[in-house]
């Protein structure tokens, strides 16, 4: 069962899921209290790490009502889920476009026609230099 609090409070804490070695998981300090294992994750953390312990929780004057905290089970359990979601998912057109394709036909063509007319526009450049030379020459 996955906990989302929305609210930490000393109770709904202590109730949850709190013991990453409990399930396997390789207990990993807090950056903020060292002495304190990682066992939350707040899920929708902008701008700062969403790695907390629970001195990080309790200690939160700031922690706005609307994040919602998880154990790391439980945000384990959520990006499996999302990540199967994203295996299984089938494209409907894995072709490329039939435009891409005339265009990469046609490259060679495109390319001469480029080539072509950079060298005329040269011609052009050299004559109007050659203009300029005469008439100041």
């Amino acid at each position: 069962k996955i906990h989302i609090q929305n609210t930490p409070t000393h109770k709904n804490i202590l109730q949850m899921d709190s013991q990453p070695q409990q399930y396997g998981f390789k207990a990993f300090p807090c950056r903020l209290h060292p002495s304190e294992n990682v066992q939350r994750v707040m899920l929708d953390a902008t701008g700062e790490s969403p790695l907390k312990c629970i001195e990080c929780i309790l200690g939160s004057q700031d922690l706005p009502s609307s994040h919602k905290i998880v154990t790391l089970k439980a945000f384990i359990s959520l990006a499996d889920e999302f990540y199967q979601s994203m295996k299984n998912m089938s494209f409907v057109d894995t072709n490329p476009p039939d435009e891409l394709v005339d265009f990469l036909e046609s490259e060679g063509e495109a390319l001469a026609k480029l080539t072509e007319h950079i060298e005329t526009e040269k011609q052009k450049v050299e004559q109007g230099f050659n203009e300029l030379i005469k008439a100041f020459g």
